[in-house]
C-alpha cells in the first residue's frame, strides 16, 4: 500500500499502475481515511487521476472520516499549477461540486487558495457563491480574508443569482396572481350562471360564495404588493 501512495504523490503513472495489481482493491484508504485518488488529486497528478478514474472505476466522490473528497483535495497548494486542469476532469467525470469537508464547499477552498480559474469553473458548474461554512463564512468571506483576487468575481456571481432568485419569485407572484384572478371570473361566471335558475325559491346574489370572495381579496392584495 505503501508503494501505492509514493507513486500517486511522484506521478508516475507506469509505477502506479504496477502498485495497483498488487493492491486488493484501489479505494483501500490510508491511515488518514485518504484513498490513493485522494493524493493524486492532492498534488495535481492528473495523469495518475485519469488511470484510476477510466482504468480501476475509483469513485470521484469517495469521501474520507472528515468528508474530504478529491475535488476538495486538488484545491490545495501541494496540486499547482496543475488544480484547474484536476478540477475540470472530476467535474466532467461526476465530481460533486457543492460537497462539503467540515463545512467548506469546493467553492470555499478554492477562494481561500486564491484560484481564480478554479473558483470560475466551480461558478459555472453551479457552486452556491452563499454557501456558509462553519464558521459563518461565504467563499467571498474567505477570498477577502486573505486578501486575494477573486473578491470581485465573486461579488458578482453573488450579485447575479439573488438578482435571479428576485426575478425567478416575481414570475411565481405573477402566475400566482394570474391563477387567483381566473379562479375569481370563473366563479363569478357561475354565480351570474345562477342567476337565471330558481334556489330554493329565492333568488342567487352575486357574492355569496365564500370562495369569490377569498379570490377577491387575494387578487387586491396581490394588486397592492402585499405578497
Amino acid at each position: 500500500a505503501g508503494d501505492l501512495f509514493q507513486a500517486a504523490v511522484s506521478g508516475d503513472q507506469e509505477w502506479l499502475s504496477f502498485s495497483l495489481r498488487r493492491t486488493l482493491s484501489p479505494s483501500q484508504p490510508n491511515k488518514q481515511g485518504l484513498t490513493v485518488l485522494h493524493v493524486a488529486a492532492q498534488h495535481g497528478r492528473l495523469d495518475c487521476v485519469k488511470l484510476l478514474v477510466e482504468a480501476y472505476c475509483v469513485d470521484v466522490n469517495a469521501s474520507c472520516p472528515c468528508g474530504r473528497r478529491p475535488l476538495h483535495m486538488v484545491l490545495s497548494p501541494q496540486s499547482k499549477p496543475h488544480s484547474h486542469t484536476c478540477i475540470i476532469y472530476l467535474l466532467q467525470h461526476g465530481a460533486q461540486h457543492n460537497s462539503t469537508d467540515e463545512g467548506l464547499t469546493p467553492l470555499h477552498m478554492a477562494a481561500a487558495e486564491g484560484l481564480k480559474n478554479c473558483v470560475e469553473t466551480l461558478v459555472e458548474v453551479g457552486a452556491d457563491t452563499h454557501a456558509i461554512d462553519k464558521h459563518g463564512h461565504t467563499p467571498l468571506d474567505l477570498a477577502r480574508l486573505w486578501g486575494h483576487r477573486v473578491i470581485a468575481f465573486l461579488k458578482n456571481a453573488m450579485w447575479q443569482r439573488d438578482k435571479k432568485k428576485e426575478m425567478e419569485e416575481r414570475k411565481a407572484l405573477q402566475n400566482l396572481r394570474h391563477n387567483l384572478m381566473w379562479l375569481y371570473r370563473t366563479a363569478e361566471s357561475k354565480e351570474k350562471s345562477m342567476l337565471d335558475l330558481p334556489h330554493r325559491g329565492c333568488t342567487a346574489k352575486p357574492g355569496d360564495s365564500p370562495w369569490t370572495e377569498v379570490a377577491m381579496h387575494l387578487a387586491e392584495e396581490l394588486e397592492l404588493g402585499h405578497y
